[in-house]
């Protein structure tokens, strides 16, 4: 996909996206959906992220379940005081920390230290009593400009991707990206 035609995915007026879904059912009708952000360290700007997402998701009346995984060490520490603040956009779970592969600690990858917890997503909600049919993980930078229940549609798994990279829901990756 060309990087104008992301341009006008965009630029799309809500009129274009509910008539793209008309006559589709939305799969967060009942139950099973969620929307899964994660939280770690009691840094206000990425708390003050978590608000700004949690509002404007249930602003846009979102019907999937709204989860921030957060690590227990952040809700267990006496500087962290936002959880029950959190908890009236949020269901707040806590989780434990995966640490970032030892061999990447010396390199530029280091930076991702947290981000590896992201992977916990899908296994914490496979199975058991949080058992989740649909799961669509936020970074806690986004913010809801308009309804995403229909993004529960989309066949799994997707993505969209960014940097020299970017594209748009539904483009395929180009092959030469993978591997940079």
């Amino acid at each position: 996909m060309r990087p104008q035609d992301c341009r006008r995915h965009w630029h799309r007026s809500d009129h274009e996206y509910k008539s793209r879904a008309a006559g589709k059912r939305s799969p967060t009708d009942g139950a099973q959906t969620a929307i899964v952000s994660w939280l770690w360290g009691c840094h206000r700007p990425s708390v003050l992220q978590a608000f700004v997402l949690g509002y404007s998701l249930r602003k846009h009346k979102t019907k999937a379940d709204l989860i921030l995984c957060v690590e227990r060490a952040t809700l267990e520490s006496p500087t962290f005081r936002w959880a029950h603040l959190l908890r009236t956009f949020w269901h707040v779970v806590p989780v434990e920390h995966l640490p970032t592969p030892a061999r990447l600690h010396a390199t530029v990858q280091a930076r991702l230290e947290g981000v590896y917890s992201k992977l916990q997503t899908w296994q914490l909600f496979s199975h058991g009593e949080r058992s989740l049919r649909l799961v669509l993980m936020m970074d806690l930078d986004m913010l809801a400009r308009r309804n995403i229940d229909d993004l529960f549609q989309t066949r799994a798994p997707a993505a969209v991707m960014r940097g020299p990279t970017d594209s748009c829901l539904h483009a395929p990756r180009p092959r030469a990206s993978f591997f940079r």
